[in-house]
């Protein structure tokens, strides 16, 4: 079994931990003096992996705005043209979250001293990890939910507190935390892009004993990093792949469209024959008929359509209404041209002073409008005289009260 190295890299000191918990040595030289000491340890089959842990933050995150695919793809196609340009190592990786959508990356040009450390990783197959993203997935596994702001507290191989900010799985930042004065100008500065951090801010501490630990325990990279070189060729290989599938997706829509009108053709044909004998039938039995004077009847029946109206349904109301009071209906009259009339005739029964007649007669008007909102009363006779002061109208010969409304477009 081969043995696991890793290198733990931080701006001071470079340390070989065998495993999790051996350490070996401290280097603090350059990458030309630190290297053949480096390779006496390793031997030729161990394998290797680098930890970084600066103080400058390497990883970014930039927030997109809504894209469609396609311009995602050109967004990084110019992104990776840029860092190709300086060379080193980059990745990249869209990271969603709350329905946002974020482009996660970092770029080491050939100038950065780290450069030559990654090269010499690479050539033994090894791994590139980085703390920012470790303490993220230290965070998931010692909390239920990542959800939220949270402060992972820990101290690096030298003792130096360091502190890193997440909001759920994004990375907001990392800085060295010389005292409690660091840790609140960090957030004081966090505050003003997110105002709530105050509020639910969660602190976590580990050493970093749990992150080399989680660094060894891991296959690969959950970030990869590979040479920063443009090449034309795998965009070609992608746009290729992509035209082919969109050839295809329309080839199938085709075949489909084609399948569907195929199958439907008889169904069509047989309805057309249908309809052509009705056609030739009708023909038929208008020879030698006036056809003008029925185009007119039926122009007349058109125009008659929209005024027809629910016969039954109006009786109906118009009998509810009716039983509602102590009326005695003596005629009844319907009349429609442009607009549905009735016409009532009745005696208010059962009033024996002219208050009682005049109360029945308003409580009729209204229940009437209740039945018929859509219509509108003229009152063409009254149980009371017209005048300045409307009187009731007294019957010396016992006579009921008469009255007659017209009720319009029911």
């Amino acid at each position: 079994m081969k043995d696991k190295f890793l290198l733990y890299l931080t701006d001071e000191e470079i340390i070989l931990y065998k495993g999790a918990a051996e350490k070996i040595a401290t280097f603090t030289g350059s990458f030309e003096e630190s290297v053949p000491i480096l390779e006496t340890h390793l031997g030729p089959k161990g394998s290797l992996c680098l930890l970084i842990d600066r103080t400058q933050q390497d990883i970014h995150e930039e927030k997109l705005p809504p894209l469609f695919f396609w311009d995602r793809a050109r967004l990084l196609f110019h992104k990776k043209v840029s860092c190709s340009s300086q060379g080193g190592y980059a990745s990249f990786h869209f990271l969603k979250q709350e329905g946002d959508v974020y482009l996660r990356w970092v770029h080491l040009p050939q100038q950065d001293p780290i450069v030559p450390w990654i090269d010499f990783i690479k050539v033994r197959a090894g791994h590139v990890f980085f703390v920012a993203l470790e303490g993220g997935r230290l965070l998931g596994k010692k909390l239920s939910s990542s959800k939220g702001y949270h402060m992972v507290l820990y101290s690096s191989p030298s003792q130096k507190m360091r502190h890193m900010v997440f909001k759920g799985k994004r990375l907001l930042l990392v800085r060295t935390s010389q005292g409690e004065e660091d840790i609140k100008g960090s957030l004081h500065f966090l505050s003003r892009t997110y105002a709530d951090i105050h509020e639910t801010l969660e602190v976590v501490e580990c050493d970093s004993q749990e992150l080399i630990s989680s660094v060894v325990s891991q296959k690969k990279s959950s970030f990869p990093l590979a040479l920063a070189a443009f090449s034309t060729a795998p965009w070609i290989r992608k746009s290729m792949g992509a035209g082919l599938s969109l050839i295809c997706l329309w080839t199938g829509v085709e075949v489909y469209e084609g399948s569907v009108f195929k199958r439907k053709t008889p169904f069509v044909l047989s309805e057309g024959s249908s309809l052509k004998e009705a056609s030739q039938a009708l023909t038929s039995r208008l020879d030698g008929k006036d056809v003008s004077w029925m185009r007119r009847a039926l122009a007349h029946y058109d125009e008659l359509k929209p005024s027809k109206t629910e016969f039954l349904q109006d009786i109906q109301q118009l009998s509810l209404l009716l039983k509602m009071y102590p009326i005695r209906l003596e005629s009844m009259r319907w009349h429609q041209e442009q607009q549905l009339e009735i016409l009532l005739s009745f005696l208010i029964e059962e009033c024996d002073t002219k208050n009682e007649a005049l109360e029945t007669f308003e409580a009729f008007l209204l229940s009437a409008h209740e039945h018929f909102p859509n219509s509108h009363l003229q009152v063409l006779e009254a149980p009371f005289k017209s005048g300045p002061q409307e009187t009731f109208k007294d019957s010396s010969e016992g006579e009921l009260p008469r009255v007659q409304v017209k009720i319009v477009g029911l």
